[in-house]
């Protein structure tokens, strides 16, 4: 725009001197000709007729000229009143010249409210030096560019701008006036506040990330990392630009496993794996969780790598598996001594058993004598003590028979067989005469696992 009025000042003063040489050229062809012409009239009329076409043409010919002019003058005023920005001129005390259709849709002024009055009406009460300093500059024949301010409107509204301001000048080239281009940036700049507002809360995100992550091209070199990246490795963000990423795990490994890994990645395919990682400062090594993933930013293929400090994991995981295997000794130890327990309890029972079968035996064999050379000579009462001498051996034989069969079940399978609870019940009670009615009246319910 700034292009297009100096363009139409260019064009308002060539036709200005145009217009004042063809006067000057007519004038004088008009006097040589009426002095040529009134010598040579009463001779030859026909000469009259040819300078006075002659003269015709020269007037349409200025006249065509004229028209140009003016619908080149009509284009640029057209465009002027057609841009989104609003164009005005002033003079160099900042008295308004012109104001144009957008002027007056961003500043409410209508171009009759305007024209003739101060700029500074549009400049907030802070801001009134700047058009001091402007002036200034357009008197050194400086011109403004892009310069961003704060403008206010009719309604008293402030409004973000972006101002262009050129000198005008005349045919002299003396700098008489200026010409001004003021766009509205207010909601350019909300957008930008917001992607500023957006950006820092990315950023606040990606630092307070629990994961340490690092953003790095193809070749390794590192581009971005969080703080918690930067207190993994214990290196300042100051420092993160001299490094590349093989300055941070073994080079070996790094030549061998990560340029397939990376390839990988590059076609798509996320990565996730544990690594043994230095710290450049030190050299100290730790463990890491690394999930490696591509990234597109800015028409860039990037490589986003999310790392976990599991050295603790690594190490609890180490021992565990010491403990495992010192368990599995202990359990091997303990089974050991425990076999060996076992053997000396059976030694213990067969002796045992073969210890109290003798005195069993005994007292079987002698109540059985008993019974034989008194029998209708003792009372029946004592005939019943007997018998029950007898019995009760009977079942302590049958119990170290018991103990036997339960020290051979540590080595043999134990079955499972269906048990009477009822019977068991009346053989306990039948087992002890003192629970014999009348003394106590039992009852027992049939079945009794229903109970």
């Amino acid at each position: 725009m700034n292009s297009l009025r100096v363009e139409m000042m260019a064009l308002e003063e060539e036709e200005e001197r145009g217009i004042q040489r063809a006067e000057l050229m007519a004038n004088r062809a008009t006097t040589w000709r009426l002095i040529l012409f009134g010598g040579m009239a009463i001779a030859n009329l026909g000469c009259l007729r040819w300078a006075y076409g002659v003269i015709r043409g020269e007037m349409a010919q200025r006249e065509l000229v004229n028209r140009e002019n003016q619908r080149q003058s009509a284009r640029l005023a057209a465009i002027v009143e057609s841009s989104e920005d609003a164009i005005l001129s002033k003079t160099l005390d900042g008295t308004l010249l012109s104001w144009n259709a957008a002027a007056e849709r961003i500043f409410g002024y209508t171009s009759e409210e305007a024209i003739g009055q101060s700029i500074t009406m549009l400049l907030p009460p802070d801001r009134l030096a700047e058009e001091t300093e402007i002036i200034g500059k357009l008197r050194a024949g400086h011109r403004i560019e892009h310069f961003e301010t704060v403008r206010r409107c009719k309604d008293g509204r402030l409004i973000d701008v972006a101002i262009t301001v050129s000198p005008m000048r005349n045919s002299a080239g003396e700098i008489v006036a200026a010409s001004k281009i003021v766009r509205n940036i207010t909601a350019w700049k909300q957008a930008q506040d917001a992607l500023r507002e957006s950006e820092a809360a990315l950023r606040t995100i990606f630092n307070a990330a629990y994961d340490g992550i690092l953003l790095h091209s193809r070749d390794g070199k590192i581009l971005d990392a969080n703080d918690r990246f930067l207190e993994m490795y214990r290196v300042s963000r100051k420092s993160l630009a001299d490094l590349r990423v093989a300055d941070l795990a073994d080079i070996e490994t790094l030549a061998s496993e990560l340029p397939a890994i990376w390839e990988r990645v590059m076609r798509g395919e996320p990565q996730l794996f544990e690594w043994t990682v230095r710290r450049p400062a030190d050299g100290s090594e730790f463990w890491v969780e690394v999930f490696l993933r591509r990234l597109r930013i800015r028409g860039q293929d990037l490589i986003m790598a999310n790392l976990r400090d599991i050295t603790d994991i690594v190490v609890a995981r180490e021992t565990l598996a010491h403990s495992r295997v010192e368990l599995e000794k202990v359990v091997q130890e303990r089974t050991a001594q425990l076999r060996e327990t076992i053997g000396e309890l059976e030694g213990f029972s067969y002796s045992l058993s073969h210890d109290m079968r003798a005195p069993l035996r005994t007292m079987r064999s002698f109540s059985q004598i008993l019974l034989e050379e008194t029998n209708g000579t003792i009372s029946e009462e004592n005939r019943e003590h007997l018998k029950r001498i007898e019995k009760a051996a009977g079942r302590l034989d049958a119990l170290i028979n018991d103990v036997l069969s339960y020290s051979r079940m540590l080595r043999e399978q134990i079955e499972l067989e269906p048990v009477d609870v009822d019977q068991l019940a009346r053989d306990v009670i039948a087992e002890r005469p003192n629970l014999h009615p009348p003394a106590v009246e039992i009852q027992i319910e049939s079945p009794l696992l229903s109970m």
